[in-house]
């Protein structure tokens, strides 16, 4: 990781200076000077990074307009048929598009398909459940099922 961020943060550095201007800028600067611009662009690179995830959305069709939810309030998505409910920690939506379809969309950092049924957002998982079968109780105080195969992985995501 720490070498693809160094690429970057030179490819960031290239394309932000002006041509006829970079080898004299480059020529100048002693090595604490370039570590001390590495770890500044690093800085920007890093907020800008936390900026876009935090501002992540994902179009939802709803009574015929498009609506754009952010995925950090997306609670969970159950499927129903052939519609998906979106559950947002402000409302609900109701979107003609399979579970299928917001399963490749959105963030497989934040979201976990649990069961064929349900698509959660894991930092609003509140706690589990175990017995004979495994539930979820997500941060509106629903209990979702989770299938056996996939407490395996949450259990590798989680370290339980």
């Amino acid at each position: 990781m720490e070498r693809i961020i160094g690429i970057n943060q030179s490819l960031f550095v290239s394309h932000s200076i002006p041509t006829k201007n970079k080898a004299s800028l480059l020529a100048s600067l002693s090595e604490k000077q370039f570590k001390e611009l590495m770890q500044q662009v690093s800085k920007t690179i890093q907020r800008s990074l936390k900026k876009a995830d935090v501002d992540a959305f994902i179009p939802v069709f709803y009574k015929e307009e498009y609506v754009l939810v952010k995925q950090n309030e997306i609670i969970r998505l159950e499927a129903e048929r052939a519609y998906t409910r979106i559950i947002t920690v402000h409302k609900e939506f109701l979107s003609c598009k399979r579970i299928g379809y917001y399963e490749e969309e959105l963030s497989t950092d934040r979201f976990f398909r649990c069961h064929k049924s349900h698509i959660i957002n894991l930092s609003k998982i509140v706690r589990t459940r175990k017995g004979s079968s495994r539930y979820l109780i997500l941060q509106d105080e629903s209990v979702l099922p989770i299938s056996h195969s996939k407490s395996m992985l949450l259990n590798e995501i989680f370290n339980l």
